[in-house]
């Protein structure tokens, strides 16, 4: 099942990174704000308490005024993993600050590797383009 859903994932991930990831805007943990306060240095557990990595960031479809990934820094012994994770629902736990998700994930290894710096960062334009959009939310 695990690997079912891994594969699962990483198909959804490669066809949308090979159709519409012009789209998508990273913003960097620091700036996502929650009712705990910002999400930089949170955590990302599953649903079995198994931690996946450090929120890095989120990738964003400004006009579609979503998140659609999360991506996840995991430390390796000389250096740095950056993970895609399709968004899903996850519980907010203040402290220590902790994401935990709802849901299914499968191995962090098992996801795709990416690059934060690869994707424009969100920006001003990108606010507006979110504001005056006509998809809806």
């Amino acid at each position: 099942m695990l690997a079912e859903c891994g594969i699962r994932l990483a198909l959804e991930t490669m066809t949308l990174m090979n159709a519409s990831d012009t789209r998508l805007r990273y913003l960097d943990a620091s700036h996502v704000e929650t009712p705990i306060g910002n999400l930089s240095c949170a955590t990302v557990v599953d649903e079995h308490d198994r931690p996946l990595g450090r929120l890095d960031g989120v990738l964003i479809d400004p006009a579609g005024r979503q998140v659609r990934y999360f991506i996840l820094e995991a430390r390796g012994w000389i250096r740095s993993h950056h993970y895609l994770l399709v968004a899903m629902p996850m519980r907010i736990e203040p402290d220590p600050k902790v994401l935990r998700v709802i849901g299914e994930t499968g191995d962090v290894e098992h996801l795709p590797e990416v690059e934060p710096e690869s994707f424009p960062p969100f920006s001003d334009a990108d606010l507006i383009d979110a504001i005056f959009s006509h998809h809806a939310a």
